[in-house]
């Protein structure tokens, strides 16, 4: 993440838990972690080093065009997440 690597396919839990992660399906992709970092309540942000400013190039926000494809797509915006906010990650949950 800190090299700002975009990635989507990744057998793995999700981190705290027994689950499986979404990407572990191939329905989720995080993109440019580094400039769109997870931002947790408390202030952490992750990958390390890592800041959010939505006035730098690459930074995504609700009004970004990919942030608004993925979503016209039925993709979800882990910026819009309440728990805490994932900028780079969007998600496809598949209805039965």
């Amino acid at each position: 993440m800190a090299n700002n690597n975009t990635s989507s396919f990744n057998y793995r839990k999700i981190a705290g838990t027994n689950r499986l992660s979404l990407h572990s399906y191939g329905l989720a992709v995080d993109i440019n972690p580094f400039n769109n970092p997870v931002v947790y309540n408390d202030g952490r942000i992750s990958p390390k080093g890592a800041k959010y400013n939505p006035k730098n190039v690459g930074t995504f926000t609700s009004a970004c065009p990919i942030v608004q494809k993925f979503k016209e797509l039925g993709w979800r915006w882990g910026g819009e997440f309440n728990s805490f906010k994932d900028y780079h990650h969007f998600d496809k949950i598949l209805s039965n």
